[in-house]
């Protein structure tokens, strides 16, 4: 019997197939490459709509990417829901939601914000059309978490990662940054991927990292953490030398947590007390 329990605890733990742990498989909930050309179209997951901070002129998606020219004395960017109205992407604890783009950007005089990639919560109150500088009263209740910086590249203090939570009306002014700044990262005259994951780590903790080409910058939220998004906006505040904004292969994926199956909880547990068992014989000689 001694040598029998060993093995029976090593193939209760390792042999049985049902014993595997469950692998999180991602949610693609927006993958818009803009091969149809067509910037209005709400066919999720493959397309979405996109919504200008100025006039309908400025923005399209005719070169098979979105392009949003350049707006002389205001805003430029996109702004798209990656849900079905109303129901937002809820965030349990373990949960991950990733938005990614590759963005170009050809020129830019220095300053903080002159790049800005959020995901936000639009609760429900949803544009349908184009609106000045994104300054409407449709915004004033978003919500998220954002990455700011000045795509020259040379500021040593203007990347950071931000959160909105205020009621003003102007979608990319007013949020505050979160914990201190870093040193901004060169995207002018480059396509570079850029991307913001949020993790919700506990009940009430929401780690964010945000990338641009590759080099990151990571900040926890743990006080009154958002958890549902269902918006995604590329934009750069009022430049008139940026010049235009193109942006192509937008995914947003969500991930659930790893969660070990039903088996090998049970199966785990079982070796356990049969490893109790035969150290307890073992201790009785």
């Amino acid at each position: 019997m001694r040598f029998i329990l060993p093995a029976l605890v090593c193939c209760s733990l390792w042999a049985a197939p049902w014993g595997s742990v469950d692998v999180a498989a991602d949610t693609i909930l927006l993958n818009d490459s803009f091969t149809d050309l067509d910037r209005s179209n709400q066919g999720l997951p493959g397309s979405a709509a996109w919504y200008s901070g100025g006039a309908a002129a400025d923005i399209s998606a005719a070169s098979g990417a979105l392009v949003m020219q350049n707006i002389t004395g205001g805003n430029r960017g996109g702004l798209s829901y990656f849900t079905a109205s109303g129901s937002p992407q809820v965030l349990s604890i373990g949960d991950s939601l990733t938005l990614q783009a590759n963005v170009t950007i050809p020129a830019s005089s220095g300053d903080a914000g002159r790049f800005q990639f959020w995901a936000f919560n639009s609760g429900g109150s949803r544009t349908t059309s184009d609106n000045q500088n994104f300054n409407n009263g449709t915004y004033s209740g978003y919500t998220g978490y954002g990455m700011l910086d000045d795509p020259i590249g040379l500021h040593p203090t203007r990347l950071s990662l931000n959160q909105r939570t205020n009621v003003l009306n102007n979608l990319i002014l007013g949020s505050s940054i979160m914990g201190s700044t870093a040193a901004a990262i060169r995207m002018t005259n480059l396509t570079v991927l850029v991307s913001l994951q949020l993790t919700r780590s506990a009940v009430d903790t929401m780690d964010i990292v945000g990338s641009i080409n590759g080099t990151q910058i990571a900040r926890t939220d743990s006080a009154d953490i958002f958890t549902s998004f269902d918006t995604l906006l590329i934009a750069s505040a009022n430049d008139t030398a940026i010049g235009t904004l193109t942006v192509d292969d937008v995914l947003v994926t969500y991930t659930p947590a790893v969660i070990p199956e039903p088996g090998t909880a049970a199966l785990t547990g079982f070796g356990l007390l049969l490893l109790a068992s035969l150290r307890r014989r073992l201790a009785r000689g």
